[in-house]
């Protein structure tokens, strides 16, 4: 295992880190909202899609055979 080695960080650069982990924090979250969004949304539409076409009476098929004896 390889030995850690403790850098004592300036107070500016403490800043810096902490500021760019909170951005990529952020991004991570929006980009992961985003992408929620966009897969909620598609089911959404398919199934909007697909409720459309059920609600419309079937279609009977024309009866071609021999007329039955009555």
């Amino acid at each position: 295992m390889r030995p850690h080695f403790h850098i004592k960080l300036t107070e500016a650069d403490q800043a810096e880190i902490a500021t760019w982990t909170r951005r990529v924090l952020a991004g991570s979250g929006f980009a992961g909202v985003v992408l929620l969004a966009t897969v909620l949304f598609q089911h959404l539409f398919e199934q909007n899609s697909g409720s459309a076409a059920r609600t419309s009476p079937p279609t009977l098929a024309e009866n071609t055979g021999p007329a039955l004896p009555r």
